[in-house]
């Protein structure tokens, strides 16, 4: 474990034309503060081979795991939530080469052990490449560097 944070307050949904200036808007403004902001309650993950993970937009208050934690495949991080720079409640996966956001390159990934739904994505033989906004379940929870 690298970082961990989860005190940032999760949004309602934004799902009207009304709330769409106002989202544009708070979005920039956490652009030009800071990359926290944008990415929200977040775990950063060390996998010890010179890649981390960071799964961002977590629940405020649902983070199971400190920083410093040491963390086991499918042991539970925190909760999909709707913090950051976000519209609707997801949570954001990235694959990357150092431990901070801000200044990470992103790794190539795929997923293993995954059901996808029709409509696209393709299985390379290293694992599952979804569709872009195709989805799928996720059976072992699996990530590897491609």
């Amino acid at each position: 474990m690298v970082r961990a944070s989860g005190r940032a307050r999760d949004h309602r949904s934004r799902n009207s034309w009304l709330a769409l200036p106002f989202l544009f808007l708070e979005g920039a403004l956490r652009d030009l503060v800071s990359w926290r902001l944008v990415i929200g309650n977040h775990v950063v993950v060390d996998h010890g081979d010179g890649s981390f993970a960071c799964y961002a937009h977590l629940r405020r208050g649902s983070l199971r795991v400190r920083p410093g934690d040491v963390v086991a495949a499918g042991e539970v991080l925190g909760e999909c939530g709707n913090s950051g720079n976000s519209s609707e409640p997801h949570l954001h996966l990235q694959l990357m080469d150092r431990p901070s956001p801000a200044l990470a390159a992103g790794i190539p990934f795929a997923f293993t052990g995954t059901v996808l739904e029709p409509g696209g994505g393709r299985d390379d033989g290293r694992g599952v490449v979804p569709g872009r906004g195709q989805r799928f379940s996720a059976v072992t929870g699996d990530v590897s560097p491609r």
